[in-house]
């Protein structure tokens, strides 16, 4: 019995990209090296998530996003002549974090809530960072971008 490929929205848009580097990654399971942008990634969605989750107070978010910005990138950011990335980075989570304004008013449903979606050939699936009631009721899905 064969059985239905599933997909990620990251197994999609690397395929988007480039489809050698999605051969690489999923057919031929070449581990991935590290990456400061993912690094930086994973950190700006932990401190959201251990907020939604009740688990980080609103005042303690900027503290512990620079406190992990600074303990846990390893790597490096790539060369960019025009700013250096790391700083600017940095400062970007920062800023992001002392205006965030939090889920006020807002009924949480779900946090980094997994889904897995039955299409006639195939499975699509994925992880939604933030499942919410809004103020008028309406069911809200939200995916955290760290890079805008």
């Amino acid at each position: 019995m064969q059985t239905k490929p599933t997909y990620s929205y990251s197994q999609l848009n690397t395929f988007h990209d480039c489809p050698y580097a999605w051969s690489r990654l999923y057919l031929d399971h070449v581990p991935r090296s590290g990456n400061f942008f993912a690094e930086y990634g994973t950190i700006i969605h932990s401190v959201l998530e251990e907020f939604a989750k009740g688990e980080l107070q609103r005042d303690a978010l900027r503290d512990v996003f620079e406190w992990r910005f600074d303990t846990e990138i390893v790597e490096t950011p790539p060369y960019n002549k025009y700013v250096e990335l790391g700083p600017k980075y940095r400062q970007q989570g920062l800023d992001f974090f002392e205006n965030f304004e939090g889920f006020d008013g807002l009924e949480i449903i779900g946090v980094e809530q997994h889904f897995k979606l039955d299409f006639d050939s195939y499975f699509l699936q994925g992880f939604i960072d933030l499942v919410y009631r809004d103020r008028d009721g309406k069911l809200i899905c939200r995916d955290w971008k760290s890079g805008s």
